[in-house]
């Protein structure tokens, strides 16, 4: 929620995001849940700028 609120409120979005880079695999509550791979909080506030077309700079450059 505060991602978004700083999105909508902005015009240019900066962000510092490799489109490849996966949190590490966190293990399930309970013997029963497989363990899951959590989703990036950046890709996530990434993904909600493009979809509010808004100015994005993109920070992160692979060399």
């Amino acid at each position: 929620m505060r991602n978004q609120e700083m999105i909508e409120n902005s015009d240019i979005c900066v962000f510092y995001y490799n489109k490849d880079y996966l949190p590490p695999k966190r293990k399930a509550p309970n013997k029963l849940m497989p363990d899951y791979q959590p989703n990036s909080g950046t890709a996530i506030a990434y993904a909600y700028a493009v979809q509010k077309r808004k100015q994005i700079y993109n920070m992160f450059v692979l060399e």
